[in-house]
């Protein structure tokens, strides 16, 4: 959740706000102090939902998401360490180093920057494999059952975001989706200013279910969108804006969306048991992004 949250409201995000503001030819990160209060109200609006559901299950614990698998855990259990824990975390951190080293790198070089998700992927692993082995932290028979059953435990949500991958590949490659822009595209051009705002927030928003990645959707749509948005009458900053909000929320609600999956998979909770849950938050940050969107329009944004 707060890892959807800080993307879709983010302020500085090179991947999505990065992209679109450079094809749009604005300043990079120009209109800082707007993104900052919708990031502000966005973390509000998730801060008086968790404090919600808390106060609800603190009431009733049996409304909680994980009941069953809470109730099964033993309240007295003390945690302890096993000696080689602090130098383990020590090796650990060297490789986190090197991680923020490739995502600084990424930014100024183009190759890199093509990896920079499997690389980063790499180095976690080879950074938890190298610590435990190093730090001698457990046994190698038990770490490698230990690698085995979490990549089990995650094998269900890899089924998942691969069926999720070949609704893409039929939209995309079966040319549906020109078929989509071109139609919602065509009825831009009569709209008034308010009415195009909703439109190109909607239109992203089914977008996204199929096109999973802020960058490659940026690419495809804005460059369509903009020429039609200066005739209608609005600012290029705030397309950006209405794109960012149609591609960012929905990544939590969408079953095409990997991180979401695989997310999931890590944890006893079901995506149609998360749908239930995040329902009500998904309503009210879609009120949020139309108000922010309209109070873009009306200061001029």
């Amino acid at each position: 959740l707060s890892a959807g949250i800080g993307f879709g409201a983010a302020v500085f995000n090179p991947f999505t706000l990065g992209v679109a503001q450079k094809l749009a030819g604005l300043p990079l990160y120009s209109g800082t102090p707007y993104r900052i209060a919708i990031f502000v109200t966005s973390f509000l609006i998730v801060q008086v939902f968790l404090r919600w559901y808390a106060r609800r299950i603190e009431k009733s614990p049996k409304r909680s998401l994980v009941y069953q698998e809470d109730s099964a855990l033993d309240e007295e259990e003390t945690l302890s360490y096993p000696e080689g824990v602090d130098r383990a975390l020590r090796i650990f951190a060297l490789f986190l180093v090197c991680i923020v080293a490739v995502l600084v790198a990424s930014f100024f070089i183009s190759v890199l920057s093509d990896i920079s998700f499997p690389l980063i992927a790499v180095l976690f692993l080879a950074g938890s494999l190298a610590s435990v082995f190093i730090a001698r932290v457990m046994p190698v028979k038990e770490v490698w059952r230990a690698l085995v059953a979490g990549l089990l435990g995650v094998a269900p949500a890899i089924a998942l975001i691969l069926m999720a991958m070949s609704i893409k590949q039929i939209v995309v490659r079966g040319g549906v989706m020109d078929t989509i822009l071109y139609a919602a595209v065509s009825k831009l051009g009569g709209m008034s200013p308010t009415t195009a705002i909703l439109w190109i927030w909607l239109l992203v928003l089914v977008v996204n279910f199929f096109i999973g990645s802020g960058s490659a959707k940026a690419f495809l749509v804005l460059p369509i969108l903009f020429p039609i948005v200066d005739v209608v009458g609005l600012s290029r900053q705030l397309a950006v804006q209405a794109f960012l909000f149609g591609d960012g929320f929905s990544n939590l609600l969408y079953p095409t969306n990997a991180a979401l999956m695989i997310g999931l998979g890590f944890s006893p909770v079901g995506y149609v048991k998360w749908l239930r849950w995040e329902l009500l938050l998904q309503l009210g940050l879609a009120a949020l992004s139309l108000g922010w969107l309209y109070i873009g329009y009306f200061i001029g944004l």
